[in-house]
């Protein structure tokens, strides 16, 4: 369940338009889908994996391209199992289980159809080779680091690893080990450079690590961890930490130096989050299940046995439990292509009217236009990082972050006349380019969830897209100004309000907002309609629920409308709205009075 995200990363996208471009013959080390750079050098490092995941793609088809999370994660936990079992002999069932857990939480964070889906797997698979000791090691590490190397740069990893793997046998003076590792880095090495771009799967991590740290870049996979989002995470590590004097008591030193290298990268860098998670559990498992018989042992007390794992299980439910909630809104639980994240409705507006002219786009929603957008339309900047030069980087965000003259400056430079803005930017400031694409006297042209549509006023996209404005509807404004238009122009207000599909909405305060100010509008029937999208959306939401429940008393449906109330009054968090609540119930005509 934890792999079942749908597709809501949007650099599965562009991921799955390098797979189409190779397929099709292009293999020109070129940002093809670029208007602006499209002569800038982008080689395609993860070209195998875009190859596999298209092909994928295509076979299943996009709506089911989650079985490949599914599998995947499937292949991680069955080799991080065995290695459980070899690590420990005998298993815990209870602490494995417990720590597997937070393993298939964390992993959720990286666990999207991309590259490094096979990273993950090949971290594990590299490190239950080296466990079982099997007599071809080297042979195997070459052509692990072969495949490795032509999909996913971090093949840097596993070659730390393999180092480690050396290192640690040397330390505890097993040199015929530390000379197989040695051998094995060398053949994983020269495997890995068996690609079209020799080095630069190890320039490519280095280099994007250093232009996000200059450039100030917020992408959220490169922060740090918010580490209160994150609670299986941080029970991991806890638990990895409190193994830390034993091991090292026990001469330990794979398990010191594998924490070593990865519980610093996971606390400084989100997207690491997976990697000590999965390659520690093994060994976290056999220091546990140690401790807990010693325990049980010094106590006497043979309940100890289960009790401990048994309490260890539930907490980690709880704190997974407890992540998942966290992250509903940001990755639910889905099978099929999540739209409701994507600027699929703002494409389809912008195929429809075809404008003429440039298109700009947020960093965030770039992937998916390209992937919809080429070859027939290009795009300005998607996630590609090492794609794109350091000045145009700079000049976008300086165009998110400075004032509305320095984004003027970046439309009018790239001739610009179409916008597709992310209402849910997850990069800079919240509505940052909302506000100002409004300042600078843009047309909003189309509203979705996802984003909004602008055209330069007077330019040859403007004559071209015949759609009516959105004039009363303005960017970010709030529920009162809403209500203050519905009241002085309601007409105007509900033509508005008609063109937006509920479905396509995304946030509580689209729902709330845009239903209450039809509700301004007198027109109940149409805010029920927003409102009950947000129900489905967010259905324990009470607010929604109350909204839902006065629009259905206003329409006449009197027996759904109480059965919201009632819940709406069992809720304890919000005594007023309980209040408000059971005084409209007394209003609501009863079945015995047959009103219905």
């Amino acid at each position: 369940m934890t792999a079942v995200t749908g597709l809501c990363d949007p650099d599965t996208w562009w991921v799955i338009a390098d797979g189409n471009r190779i397929l099709a013959g292009d293999f020109s080390p070129t940002n093809a889908y670029s208007h602006a750079f499209g002569s800038h050098q982008w080689n395609q490092i993860e070209w195998l994996s875009s190859v596999v995941i298209a092909i994928f793609a295509k076979l299943v088809g996009l709506d089911n391209l989650t079985l490949l999370q599914v599998i995947i994660s499937l292949a991680i936990a069955a080799v991080v199992a065995d290695m459980t079992r070899r690590e420990s002999g005998e298993m815990s069932p209870l602490v494995f289980f417990s720590l597997f857990v937070c393993m298939l939480v964390s992993l959720r964070i990286r666990l999207t159809a991309r590259a490094e889906l096979f990273s993950l797997l090949f971290s594990a698979v590299l490190l239950n080779l080296w466990l079982r000791r099997v007599p071809k090691f080297t042979l195997l590490s070459g052509l692990l680091g072969v495949l490795w190397g032509n999909m996913h740069p971090g093949v840097i990893y596993g070659l730390g690893m393999i180092c480690i793997f050396a290192v640690s046998s040397f330390l505890a003076g097993d040199k015929s080990a530390s000379k197989r590792g040695g051998f094995g880095a060398l053949a994983f090495f020269a495997g890995s450079l068996c690609n079209p771009f020799g080095f630069l799967n190890y320039w490519h991590v280095i280099d994007t690590l250093l232009f996000v740290q200059t450039q100030k870049l917020k992408i959220a996979e490169m922060n740090a961890p918010v580490l209160w989002q994150h609670p299986t995470f941080i029970i991991s590590m806890i638990l990895a930490a409190l193994c830390v004097i034993p091991a090292l008591v026990r001469r330990h030193f794979l398990f010191l130096l594998l924490f070593l290298l990865f519980f610093p990268l996971a606390f400084k860098v989100k997207r690491f989050v997976p990697y000590p998670v999965m390659l520690l559990l093994p060994f976290t498992h056999s220091y546990v299940k140690e401790a807990i018989a010693y325990l049980a042992k010094k106590w006497d007390w043979r309940p100890t046995t289960y009790a401990i794992p048994a309490a260890l299980l539930i907490f980690c439910v709880w704190a997974a439990v407890a992540e998942l909630k966290i992250w509903w809104p940001v990755q639910p639980f889905e099978w099929k292509v999540n739209y409701r994240f994507l600027p699929s409705g703002a494409a389809d507006f912008i195929d429809r009217y075809n404008p003429p002219g440039n298109v700009f786009n947020d960093f965030n929603h770039g992937g998916y236009l390209a992937w919809r957008f080429y070859p027939q339309r290009r795009i300005f900047i998607d996630g590609r990082v090492p794609a794109y030069t350091t000045e145009v980087m700079d000049e976008y965000i300086q165009a998110s972050v400075g004032p509305p003259g320095a984004l003027n400056a970046l439309l009018n430079k790239y001739s610009m006349d179409v916008a597709i803005v992310d209402r849910a930017d997850r990069i800079y400031d919240h509505g940052a380019f909302e506000r100002k694409f409004h300042m600078l006297g843009w047309e909003l042209v189309y509203i979705e969830g996802a984003a909004f549509v602008y055209v330069r006023p007077g330019s040859a996209a403007a004559k071209a897209v015949t759609a009516p404005r959105f004039r009363a509807l303005k960017p970010l404004a709030s529920p009162e100004e809403l209500h203050v238009t519905a009241q002085a122009s309601p007409a105007v207000l509900i033509g508005e309000l008609s063109r937006i599909d509920p479905q396509r909405l995304l946030t509580r305060y689209d729902f709330q907002a845009y239903g209450s100010a039809a509700y301004s509008a007198h027109r109940p029937d149409l805010a029920y309609s927003f409102l009950a999208a947000g129900m489905q959306r967010f259905p324990a939401d009470i607010d929604l629920m109350y909204g839902c429940a006065v629009t259905l008393k206003d329409l006449g449906r009197y027996r759904e409308a109480r059965n919201l109330l009632s819940v709406v009054i069992k809720d304890a968090r919000n005594p007023d709205k309980a209040d408000n609540a059971r005084r409209m119930l007394q209003q609501i005509p009863s079945e015995r009075n047959g009103h219905l």
